[in-house]
Order: C-alpha cells, then structure tokens, then sequence
C-alpha cells in the first residue's frame, strides 16, 4: 500500500527521536554480533569521570595487547557523582554494583583512572580518595591499581583508541568532553585545555546569543561564535593549542556532543562549510523546531550552543574535514602502559 509522505515523515521523525533517546540513555536500539568476551582474556579499565563512572571490560587476544574488538561497549554504574566525590561506603558500594555484573569473565588486570574529578581535588584528598578507590579494587582484582591522569595523557590513550580501530597510525583525534578539550596525533604532542564544553560555558557566562534561553535570530550563529572566540582569545594556552592540523590526515572528532550533531546531519563525516549551515539553521531556528530534528526536549535549548562552540574549535585549528570517531579513551588505555602486561610493547 502507498504510504502518504506525511506518514513518511511522522516514521522518521519517530525513528530519529528514538535514536538521540539512545544517546541520551547510554542504550543501543540495535547491537552487532560481538565476540563472546567469556572466551578471552581481559583487561578492565574503569573511566572515573568527574559525572560518572563507566566499566569496560576489553577481550584480549591471548599471550598479546590486542584488542579483540575495539568498539566492545562500556557500562555506566549509577550514582550521586563521580568516584572522585563521594563516601567510602559509597564508593564500596557503586563498585561491588560495577562487580557484580563482571561475573563469569578471565579478569587478568584491572586499572582504575581518574580524569577531571579527581584532578580538580586538593592533593591530599587525591590521596586520599585514591586510596579508597583503590582498595575498593583490590578487595576483588588481585592484579589492580588507581591512578589519576592528565589531560595529555587522555588525549594520548583517545589516539590510541582510534589507532586500534583503524590499524593506523596516520590521524588526528579531537575529543570534546565537559570539563577539557583533548588533541593527539600523528607526529603532534598530546593537548588539553580546560575549555570542555561546561568548563566554557562557565568561562564565558556564557554570551546572551549563546543561551538556551535566547529567541532565535538571523546572526545568532555569528554573535555566538564570535562571543567565544573572545574568550579563547584570552586565554594563555590558546597559542599553544590552537597550532593549524594537518589536513592531509584524517580528523575523527570524539565526544558524546558530536554525536548529536551528526545525527542531525544524518552522516558520519561532514566538512566546515556543512557545520556552518547546520549551526545556522538550528540557531536560527525555535525550540520546537529543533526537537523535530530529533533532538530531545532536554537538550534542544543547548544546540545552538553546542554548534557554535564545536564550530570554533574546527574553526581554529583550521580543520576542513572531519568524521565521526567511536568511543573515547578506555580502548586506548586496555593496550597501554598502564597494564603490565602492555608495558614492553
């Protein structure tokens, strides 16, 4: 039977909005058949973030630091913060809870580490809430220790994690998370600024064209992107960061934000001139008409910021290219130094 094009329409509109719900929720409408990681060796990595903490538990190829699959999925474990803030009982707690559903795996090594949560602690409540974390890992893992990265070394373990999914050395990553801002590459030192897309929003105030609140209009965009260079401008890593990317290599951009915007834009690569169009138009555009897109309700406010900013940071490192990376640093981080194992290599 014929379909007429608004019903058409009403089935896509229904299956884009289901699609950012998985984003939004951590879960995956469709799954791909996987190796069955009960039947290898594995490293876990624990990502204590400052907002949450994920479990990831990655095959390993036996008597190697191969990843078996380097998109394998992580698992969020619900609580009231990041490790980095809560309680001895808590963080027993949320940990034995991470555990439980670990049953049944060949755990050689487990590494716990933290990022901007605990970085942003004073140096003896790093110690501290370290050593908390850290016995909470070893009453289960007999091989396993916590420690708190920097900045740079995201940014190093993210490029290792597109490395193993690509099986090549030749690109640039340019993660976007809340708190920083990381960039590693090919023949480039790892980077991180504290420019993450809440640290800039509080950076900033942010600009009134930049907003939830504000009504669309025609040079939102511009005043926008304009309102935050400003700031960049003033701070004093900007040089040093924001050095041109070599163009002749893949970028992948990595970071839950983007994937909002390539869903939108119904593609997994996009170039400059394809951001600039979309930004405008969602900045341009009302709340309502920016939920029909397919963003949910919760975060169409934040889309014109969210364009505008991710914008500015291709912008300025006079990126031209771009495509959609997977993950973030854990798979990276299964194959690092940080596993004994991993330590030769």
């Amino acid at each position: 039977m014929h379909r007429p094009p608004l019903f058409e329409r009403l089935l896509l509109g229904l299956s884009t909005a289901l699609f950012f719900l998985s984003i939004a929720t951590g879960c995956q409408l469709f799954t791909s058949e996987a190796p069955d990681i009960r039947k290898h060796p594995v490293h876990l990595v624990i990502d204590a973030g400052s907002s949450g903490t994920r479990f990831c538990p990655f095959a390993i190829q036996a008597g190697t630091c191969q990843l078996i699959d380097p998109k394998q999925d992580c698992f969020s474990v619900e609580g009231s913060g990041g490790l980095a803030d809560l309680s001895e009982a808590e963080v027993f707690r949320l940990m034995e809870s991470g555990f439980q559903r670990l049953d049944g795996l060949e755990i050689q090594e487990a590494v716990l580490l933290g990022t901007g949560g605990f970085r942003k602690l004073p140096s003896s409540r790093q110690r501290t809430q370290l050593q908390i974390v850290e016995s909470a890992l070893q009453s289960q893992f007999a091989l396993a220790r916590a420690e708190i990265i920097s900045g740079e070394e995201e940014a190093r373990l993210a490029y290792l994690s597109v490395t193993a999914a690509r099986g090549a050395k030749d690109h640039t990553i340019l993660e976007t998370g809340g708190a920083t801002v990381q960039l590693a590459g090919l023949g480039r030192k790892p980077a991180s600024v504290p420019a993450g897309l809440n640290a800039m929003r509080s950076l900033t105030g942010p600009p009134e064209a930049c907003r939830p609140e504000t009504a669309p209009y025609q040079r939102r965009f511009d005043d926008c992107v304009l309102a935050l260079n400003d700031v960049l401008l003033e701070q004093d890593w900007y040089e040093d960061f924001f050095q041109k990317v070599d163009n002749s290599l893949p970028v992948f951009v990595l970071g839950s934000s983007w994937k909002s915007i390539f869903a939108i834009a119904g593609k997994s690569s996009m170039n400059l001139t394809e951001l600039k169009d979309q930004a405008k138009r969602i900045c341009n555009s009302s709340i309502a008409n920016v939920e029909a897109e397919g963003v949910p309700a919760r975060y169409a406010p934040d889309s014109c910021y969210l364009h505008s900013y991710q914008f500015l940071f291709l912008w300025s490192l006079h990126i031209g290219e771009f495509q959609q990376g997977d993950g973030s640093w854990p798979p990276g981080a299964a194959i690092s130094d940080h596993f004994r194992s991993c330590s030769a290599n």
